[in-house]
């Protein structure tokens, strides 16, 4: 899919709310988050995930890295991809003290 196709189709605005998906959108209420099946599972991971590398970058406080994660989750994220060689695991650190709720 190219570029341009996939930003029209995803119509994403700001705050992390899908305003228009077109292809197989999961969520059944305008404003969830739109969610698709994990490969051949049967788990269902949100659309759009969050990167962690920055999480951990030292320019960013602690309680900011936090809070940015922790907006993503009550916005509907469940899907972050992280690694421990991040920042030598402090990305990870600092999304493992975030609340789940």
């Amino acid at each position: 899919m190219k570029r341009r196709r996939f930003l029209g189709v995803l119509g994403v605005v700001g705050g992390g709310k899908c305003v228009h998906m077109t292809a197989k959108q999961t969520s059944k209420h305008q404003g969830e988050m739109p969610r698709r099946k994990l490969g051949k599972t049967e788990e269902s991971v949100s659309c759009i995930g969050l990167g962690g590398f920055h999480l951990g970058l030292s320019r960013l406080e602690e309680a900011d890295a936090i809070k940015l994660f922790q907006n993503a989750i009550d916005r509907g994220i469940n899907f972050s991809d992280n690694s421990w060689d991040y920042n030598q695991g402090e990305s990870e650190r600092r999304a493992g003290a975030t609340r789940c709720s």
